[in-house]
């Protein structure tokens, strides 16, 4: 697909992104060696959504303003939500691993809440003690706030559709990062593992499958190789000594806390 999407550009823009390519593919950052094999691996977006991203990125590459890499994400966010819509029947139940921290953050942030981060990051501890249940006004808060910001990817068990994808992990910092390949999560972080439904009011629609688009500059994401997939997977992260398989994952839209599940856990 990279290769039909490269030969409908025009031919200043199939050299410019050539270019930069082959640049990524012998500089000495691994980082945007890996976002250039991702570009290339690509095989979930549509042909004319992928000249349309690759022609945003030449066009970056043609101002004088922003760096390569900063052109790339630019023209990822510009063409974000283009992979093909998950068909029925959707996995029941979705999880998101989330620093607390950050999480914390979104929660505070949100419109309608008036607590500060260090209280929104209290507040959760505080409800895993209590076995990952919330209070009444614990949940309501949860709810009302976001569940995550713009882009969020969801992870879910392909086998047991009904269920948290966190219920065959171990509930370990280690296992969790492993599982979903999230590189760029330190070792010693603390993270909450957030459930919520597919359906209901407030539930994410549609849900995505995952491309480049969303990814941007995140050289841990590996382009499902079936293209007629209807999600993506994760690629562990090495050395993976328990065997941990790769998780499917989708994306979707900023949503709030409207469908989350209890309880909630903590990953340490």
């Amino acid at each position: 697909m990279f290769t039909a999407a490269l030969d409908s550009l025009t031919a200043a823009h199939k050299t410019a992104v050539e270019t930069q390519l082959s640049a990524w593919d012998t500089g000495p950052c691994p980082k945007w060696r890996r976002v250039a094999a991702n570009i290339r691996a690509e095989v979930a977006l549509q042909l004319a959504d992928f000249t349309a991203l690759l022609t945003d990125f030449a066009t970056e590459l043609a101002g004088v303003t922003v760096s390569p890499e900063s052109g790339w994400v630019n023209a990822c966010r510009r063409n974000q939500f283009r992979g093909a819509a998950m068909p029925p029947p959707l996995p029941t139940h979705l999880g998101r691993a989330v620093p607390i921290g950050g999480y914390a953050k979104i929660i505070s942030e949100s419109p309608s809440i008036t607590l500060t981060p260090d209280m929104c990051e209290q507040m959760l501890r505080d409800i895993h003690l209590a076995s990952g249940m919330p209070t009444p006004r614990e949940t309501r808060i949860l709810q009302q706030a976001r569940l995550g910001r713009y882009v969020m990817w969801a992870a879910f068990d392909a086998t047991h559709t009904t269920q948290s994808p966190f219920d065959h992990i171990p509930k370990t910092t280690d296992a969790v990062r492993t599982a979903l390949g999230l590189g760029e999560c330190p070792e010693t972080e603390t993270l909450i593992l957030i459930t919520y439904q597919s359906v209901g009011t407030g539930a994410p629609n549609p849900l995505h499958r995952p491309t480049i688009g969303e990814a941007g500059s995140y050289c841990w994401f590996r382009p499902n190789p079936d293209a007629a997939a209807h999600h993506g997977l994760t690629e562990p992260l090495p050395p993976n000594p328990l065997g941990l398989a790769p998780v499917p994952e989708m994306v979707h839209r900023e949503i709030n806390g409207d469908t989350l599940t209890f309880p909630l856990y903590l990953a340490v």
